[in-house]
């Protein structure tokens, strides 16, 4: 019992950090989806790229539940809501998780295989925290135990506890506040401890990565040394962006940061506006996408030396409102939000797809 109370002191002491340490992408999520309670139009919410060719999105439409449509490579569809649940993550085009009630007052995992939803034999701990990287990869945060930790699925039917979760835990209570995982071999992760029993001591911050084989303790890492939005890719890649004039990258899970500027400040002055929020995205170590306004009339390109300029498609005149921005690889990228032709119009969807050199508007299924 005493461990259940001072588990909810700690997420309410770290409640405002939270939101401000999620990425760009994130932040606009959760700011969309406030500004969003009681409209009535769809919204999506949130997209998530995987692969080349491979995207899901998700968000709500009033009345209906939950929105959410996969990306081929060519076109949009809509992906049925299990029975009386939604889905959460997918690995793939014929791989996602979903929750759906079962009587009575019972919820259980489900699997879409493309065609039709069934029951997940591999039931996670906390089904809701699950992220899926492939049919085959998924990693899960535990919370039940009085120490929070990942756990996650490799196939087969039972899931297991990732190797040095919780590395920077240093004390009592220890919680995992966010996480996030871009490849099988490149998590992160962030939360805190208190320094003793009764959390008289004060609480701590900690940050842990996955390297594919353990998780580790990251706190003392070398930092580029500015705050801003975060986004990783491939094996070890991770670039740490704070326009105008300041971004950095990695190549070796944090260990050490070389600065990636070239030309960004100049770049941000073809921009209305360069300044946070931001949304950011890489699909490898030579491509990341970068927003840096909530209307932005086009996106920053990193080429892996320099950054560069790239015009968004306008709606008859109009920029959108990007909520959502996510990378699978360099020419598979997809910006979601919405937009209005006139302030007292209707607010209507967008969605735009990066190819590698241009955004195209990619129109997405009515519900």
């Amino acid at each position: 019992m005493k461990a259940n109370f001072v588990k909810l002191v700690l997420a309410a002491a770290v409640a405002a950090s939270l939101i401000a340490g999620l990425g760009g992408g994130a932040q606009a999520a959760v700011r969309a989806g406030r500004a969003s309670q009681g409209a009535s139009p769809p919204v999506l919410l949130s997209v998530r790229c995987i692969g080349n060719s491979f995207c899901y999105a998700t968000g709500s439409q009033p009345g209906h539940g939950q929105l959410a449509e996969e990306w081929n490579g060519k076109a949009w569809r809509i992906i049925p809501n299990p029975k009386h649940g939604s889905l959460f993550t997918c690995g793939g085009a014929s791989f996602c998780l979903g929750e759906a009630a079962v009587p009575p007052n019972h919820a259980q995992t489900v699997v879409w295989n493309g065609r039709t939803w069934r029951r997940f034999n591999a039931q996670p701990p906390v089904p809701g925290s699950v992220t899926c990287l492939s049919p085959k990869f998924c990693v899960g945060l535990d919370d039940i135990n009085e120490r929070d930790g990942e756990d996650y699925w490799t196939g087969g039917s039972s899931w297991q506890r990732m190797p040095g979760t919780s590395a920077g835990c240093g004390g009592a209570f220890c919680t995992i506040q966010n996480f996030s995982c871009s490849s099988a071999t490149n998590c992160q992760d962030s939360g805190s401890y208190c320094g003793d029993d009764d959390c008289d001591d004060g609480i701590f911050d900690y940050t842990d990565i996955w390297n594919g084989t353990t998780w580790s303790d990251s706190t003392e890492s070398p930092s580029p040394g500015f705050g801003g939005a975060q986004a990783c890719a491939g094996r070890a890649f991770c670039m740490v962006f704070d326009p105008p004039d300041q971004a950095a990258i990695t190549n070796d899970w944090s260990a050490t940061w070389q600065g990636a500027s070239a030309h960004l400040a100049a770049s941000c002055r073809h921009l209305a506006s360069c300044t946070e929020p931001a949304l950011l995205a890489c699909g490898s170590s030579h491509s990341c996408l970068a927003t840096t306004s909530q209307n932005p009339g086009a996106t920053l390109v990193w080429n892996g030396a320099k950054w560069g300029v790239s015009k968004l498609l306008l709606v008859s005149g109009h920029a959108p409102k990007l909520t959502s921005l996510s990378c699978g690889g360099p020419r598979n990228c997809m910006a979601t939000g919405t937009y209005q032709l006139n302030p007292r119009g209707a607010v209507r969807l967008i969605v735009e797809h990066w190819n590698g050199k241009s955004w195209k508007v990619t129109p997405i299924q009515k519900p």
